[in-house]
C-alpha cells in the first residue's frame, strides 16, 4: 500500500493549470483505494521516458511525502559528512 493525498480540484483548475505542468512522462489515470473507489492520479507512462530519465521508485517508501522525507534526511547527512 501507497500513502496518497486526495485533493478536490474543480476540473478546470486540472485542465488547464495543473496538468500541463506535470513531466510528459506522466498522464491522469484512475487508481483503485482500499475502500474500493475510484480517483483520478497521476500515473508514469513507461513509453514515454527516454534513455538517461532517472526515475524512482518510491513504493518501497510508502508514498511522496516518505520519499520528500527520505531526500531531506540524505541532503542533512550529506551535509553532516561534507559531501
Amino acid at each position: 500500500m501507497i500513502e496518497g493525498e486526495l485533493y478536490d480540484i474543480p476540473e478546470a483548475v486540472l485542465r488547464d493549470s495543473l496538468l500541463p505542468a506535470e513531466p510528459r512522462e506522466l498522464e491522469l489515470g484512475e487508481i483503485e483505494l482500499a475502500d474500493g473507489s475510484t480517483v483520478n492520479a497521476m500515473l508514469l507512462v513507461p513509453s514515454r521516458l527516454e534513455a538517461g530519465d532517472k526515475v524512482v521508485d518510491i513504493a518501497e517508501l510508502g508514498g511522496f511525502r516518505n520519499y520528500q522525507a527520505f531526500l531531506a534526511a540524505n541532503e542533512r547527512l550529506d551535509e553532516t559528512l561534507g559531501r
